[in-house]
């Protein structure tokens, strides 16, 4: 029941460009606590916690998160050159850098895996279309 009423909740958000904004920056801010919780772990099992480090990466995340809020009202401000579509696009940047850096993580911390080896595929194969 519960698992219908997100479903349906995630449709009207998605039938608003607004909300689609909304949807992508709930999904980066997912992404980016996934990428502190894998970088933590992968730094305990090679024993190189540094609080440094780890303050420097969560204040990095922190001020992407700030300018990819703070964009949104430039598509009200300046809606000729700034669309809903560029900060998607912006947000599909920001996606994929999550998803690298989390991938780095797993390998660090030893865990082979092809999280991106899809979209690295299919980014080739627009590649030798060209």
């Amino acid at each position: 029941m519960i698992n219908m009423q997100i479903i349906y909740w995630m449709k009207q958000l998605m039938a608003d460009d607004y909300g689609q904004i909304l949807v992508w920056l709930i999904f980066i801010l997912l992404l980016m606590g996934v990428d502190v919780i894998t970088g933590l772990i992968q730094a305990k099992i090679n024993r190189n916690i540094n609080s440094k480090k780890i303050g420097d990466g969560i204040l990095k995340k922190v001020q992407i998160l700030l300018v990819l809020i703070v964009i949104v009202p430039l598509t009200i401000v300046l809606p000729n050159v700034v669309s809903t579509t560029v900060i998607i696009g912006i947000y599909l940047l920001e996606t994929y850098n999550e998803l690298v850096s989390i991938n780095e993580n797993l390998k660090h911390a030893g865990i082979d895996t092809n999280l991106l080896g899809p979209i690295t595929k299919l980014l080739r194969k627009g590649d030798d279309e060209k």
